[in-house]
């Protein structure tokens, strides 16, 4: 199939004053992106952005309040649509960051989204001197790298303030992909960050393979159909009867609880799940493409958190 246009960009910060942060700083990080995303771009300051005469043209409306254009035939009765970008914050507990210490997360840019990376750059910037974390703690964009086939990349750097634009791609790490998960007998999930996958209504606790499955097909086929401006090429009943034939070999699963509060919705919101690792084995031929896409993508709701991570081992 035609791999989809995706970025991963690194985004590295060092401490000007004191940071305070929880051990996942995924809310703390995406929390504060938003409202210093919209504090730069949108022009008429709005509580929301339903009945502002600017959404269909504006880009915190795109990336934010991601909904589908009036001409879509798909989801048109949905207020939203999956998101064309994920934060996956710093992986490490560590909570307090002295001045002078650096520390890194990252932006994942699906289709269009690509475009606006200088929007995401200049975001991040601002929200160093606006300062995150309990106390506000501030700090400063020192450079941005691009993850691809030839390495990392630099395409900005602080100092000067240096901007390349820049197309390393990810197809042929993610072709490569493919093929190895393709071709496995059994394969490892390991679920790095808690993951949320609903079924029947229902939050999955310990999930089989079909799950994850009919998770990422949603998820990848929309984030392809609104913001690449492509088909998903698959037989989803296909895929879902293939993944239904999976076993579940080993499972070391843990339910993590945390919580986030929503300036927006003035409310505390639960943002649960699964972390660990689960053992599959099957055939894996057909599903091998989706599970490759998703160690990017992320599965689950909530992804734009960082929810959702997981890698996956062939074996």
């Amino acid at each position: 199939m035609q791999i989809p246009d995706i970025g991963h960009y690194d985004f590295h910060i060092e401490a000007k004053t004191e940071l305070n942060l929880p051990e996942y700083k995924g809310s703390t990080f995406r929390g504060g992106f938003g409202i210093t995303f919209r504090r730069i771009v949108c022009a008429l300051k709005r509580e929301s952005c339903d009945e502002c005469i600017l959404k269909s043209k504006c880009i915190y409306a795109y990336v934010f309040d991601t909904s589908p254009p009036p001409e879509s035939d798909r989801l048109r009765h949905h207020k939203n649509i999956p998101q064309p970008f994920i934060l996956e914050p710093p992986v490490e507990t560590t909570m307090y960051y002295p001045p002078g210490k650096e520390l890194s997360f990252s932006f994942i840019l699906v289709g269009k989204a690509i475009e606006y990376i200088p929007y995401f750059v200049f975001t991040v910037e601002e929200m160093g001197k606006s300062g995150i974390g309990k106390g506000r703690g501030m700090f400063s964009l020192k450079r941005v790298t691009s993850r691809g086939a030839e390495g990392s990349r630099e395409v900005f750097n602080g100092n000067d303030r240096r901007f390349i634009p820049d197309r390393n791609s990810l197809q042929p790490m993610i072709e490569k992909r493919i093929d190895e998960l393709g071709k496995a007998e059994r394969v490892v999930l390991t679920f790095l960050t808690p993951t949320r996958i609903v079924s029947d209504d229902r939050f999955v606790s310990t999930p089989e393979f079909h799950h994850i499955i009919r998770s990422l097909l949603r998820r990848i086929s929309n984030l392809l159909y609104f913001h690449c401006g492509m088909e998903a090429p698959w037989d989803f009943a296909g895929l879902i009867e293939n993944a239904e034939k999976v076993k579940v070999i080993d499972t070391k699963l843990e339910w993590n609880d945390w919580e986030r509060y929503s300036k927006r919705q003035d409310t505390r919101m639960k943002m649960g799940g699964f972390t660990g690792k689960v053992v599959f084995e099957g055939d894996f031929s057909q599903t091998g493409v989706v599970l490759a896409l998703g160690e990017l993508l992320h599965v689950g709701k909530n992804a734009t958190f960082g929810l959702g991570k997981y890698a996956v081992e062939a074996q």
